[in-house]
Formats: C-alpha cells, sequence, structure tokens
C-alpha cells in the first residue's frame, strides 16, 4: 500500500491541483485576449505558446492516471514497472514552458537595466534548464523501466537546480534594481515591484520541486509539485500582462490627484492672510464634491 500510496496517489494528487490550476489559467487567457487585443504580436505568442504547451502537459497528466495507471491497467504490476508517454511530455512541456517565462521575465529585467553581463548569464542558466528538461525526458523515453530511473537523476538534478538558481537569480538582481538610485520614474518602480512579486513566486515554487526531487528521486512524490510547476509559470505569466491595465488605471488616478493637489495649494497661496486665518482656524471638514457645499459657494459667488 505504501508504494501505491506513492507512485499512484502522488499522481492523482498532482493531476488534481494542476486541473485547479489550469482552470484559472484558461480564465485568465480569456481575460487576456478580451482587454489587450492590440498587444505586442511577441506577448500574444508567448501567451498562445504557454497555453498549448500546458494543455499538452495536462492532457499527460490526466493520461498518466487515468488510462495508464489507475483505471486501464490497474493491478497490473508488469506495466507498472514502465514509464511512458506522459512522463516525457511532461518534461519538455514544462521546461519549455518556464524557458519562456523566464525569458520573458529577463527582458523584463534588460528593459530595466540595460545590463549585458548579467542578462547573459541569466540566458545561459536558461538554455541550461532547458537542456536539462529535454534531456531527462530523452532518457526517460530511452530507458522505460523504472529501475533504470536513476539513469536520469543527474539531467534532472541540474533542470530543477538551473530552474531554481535562475528564477531567484532573476529576483536578486531585481532586489539590487528596486533599491537603486537609477530608479527614479514611479512606472519603472512599480515595474520593478511587479517582477520581484512573481520572479519571487517562481522561485519558491522551483525550489519545492528541487527538495522534493531530491529528498525522493525514486518516487512520485515530486510531481504533485511537478505537475504544477508549468501552470505556475504561466500564471504569472498571465499575471504580469493582465495587471497593466489595472497599474495604469492607478498611474492616472495619482496624476489627477496630484494635479488637484497642486491646484489647490496654489489656490490656498493666492488667499489673503485674514481668510487664511479664518481657513486654519475651521476645523471642520467640508467635502468638495458634497452638494451643499456647492449650493453654498454658488449663492457666495452670486451676492
Amino acid at each position: 500500500m505504501k508504494d501505491l500510496n506513492d507512485v499512484l496517489g502522488s499522481l492523482l494528487i498532482g493531476t488534481w491541483l494542476n486541473a485547479m490550476l489550469y482552470m484559472l489559467e484558461i480564465l485568465q487567457v480569456y481575460r487576456y485576449f478580451d482587454n489587450y487585443t492590440t498587444d505586442r504580436l511577441i506577448f500574444k505568442i508567448a501567451v498562445i505558446a504557454v497555453f498549448l504547451l500546458d494543455t499538452l502537459c495536462t492532457i499527460a497528466a490526466c493520461a498518466s492516471v487515468y488510462l495508464k495507471y489507475s483505471v486501464l491497467h490497474w493491478g497490473d504490476e508488469i506495466y507498472l514497472q514502465q514509464q511512458y508517454w506522459p512522463i516525457p511530455v511532461y518534461l519538455v512541456t514544462t521546461g519549455t514552458c518556464a524557458s519562456v517565462v523566464q525569458i520573458f521575465m529577463l527582458s523584463r529585467y534588460w528593459h530595466l537595466t540595460r545590463r549585458k553581463l548579467v542578462t547573459c548569464i541569466i540566458a545561459f542558466m536558461i538554455l541550461i534548464s532547458l537542456g536539462g528538461s529535454l534531456y531527462s525526458a530523452f532518457i526517460i523515453a530511452t530507458f522505460r523501466e523504472y529501475s533504470q530511473r536513476s539513469a536520469a537523476v543527474l539531467s534532472a538534478t541540474v533542470w530543477f537546480i538551473a530552474s531554481a538558481v535562475t528564477d531567484l537569480f532573476i529576483a536578486i538582481a531585481l532586489i539590487f534594481r528596486l533599491v537603486s538610485t537609477e530608479v527614479q520614474h514611479k512606472s519603472a518602480k512599480r515595474l520593478c515591484v511587479l517582477s520581484l512579486k512573481t520572479g519571487s513566486l517562481l522561485a519558491l515554487s522551483a525550489v519545492v520541486s528541487l527538495i522534493a526531487y531530491v529528498s525522493n528521486t525514486e518516487g512520485n512524490v515530486c510531481l504533485i509539485f511537478g505537475y504544477c510547476l508549468g501552470r505556475i509559470y504561466a500564471l504569472t505569466l498571465l499575471y504580469s500582462l493582465n495587471v497593466r491595465m489595472s497599474l495604469q488605471q492607478h498611474e492616472t488616478m495619482l496624476d489627477a490627484e496630484s494635479i488637484f493637489l497642486t491646484a489647490d495649494s496654489a489656490r490656498t497661496r493666492t488667499l489673503q492672510p485674514s481668510q487664511s486665518k479664518a481657513i486654519v482656524s475651521n476645523s471642520t471638514y467640508t467635502d468638495p464634491c458634497d452638494s451643499k457645499t456647492m449650493i453654498d459657494s454658488h449663492s457666495s459667488t452670486a451676492k
């Protein structure tokens, strides 16, 4: 029973979590194409790519539980000793999806800093991470026996480590950028904060997946987090794209408030000293949008 909990129970839990995140991803994709019809083509291609990759990964995850292990071949111990196409598909789709999102985060860092050395180092780590996932898929497709699973331990470990280091490196680089005196414009600071939040989430997810895999390389516990890893990357990308409208509206409101306060301050400076004292001595707050205040102001103007 312990072996079944490890082999099948982990797959089942990972599939449930994956399905919930995938549904959330569908909603975010719909929101993106509904609100950003004129967005840059490269962003649309990235969204379509990660969504298709996650769809393939979700199909593979469901197939690994329903078609292969838990229904069609339930109790077939000989069949359970083999690893079939869902696992290599999961590795390829998750690794590619992670690389697409990491490239997006890297491009955001590049536009904020224009630092070639750091950008090249992060790009190199992204290539290592992608290569590790693709090579792991090749090894598992070649050596299908569970007894030969150790052949993919090195490449899978390199993949998880490179992915975690890449996400951590991006998050740390954004922290240094945020605290730097070079960031003066409020829009750039908001972008730094947003990138830091999303980058930290990706780094945390990659580290958790790495710990789960290293702690038990022979079991499927790591797939509880592994099946969800691609969806977390995709949701991070979609959140970064969909939140732009809210940030723009927030910035517009702040600009309008700043203009109002500036105009109000200029009006106060033009008052006579006696009027200023009267205003200071009056501690009662009046809402400028209140209808009674507007009527009283209009009456005094008419007199």
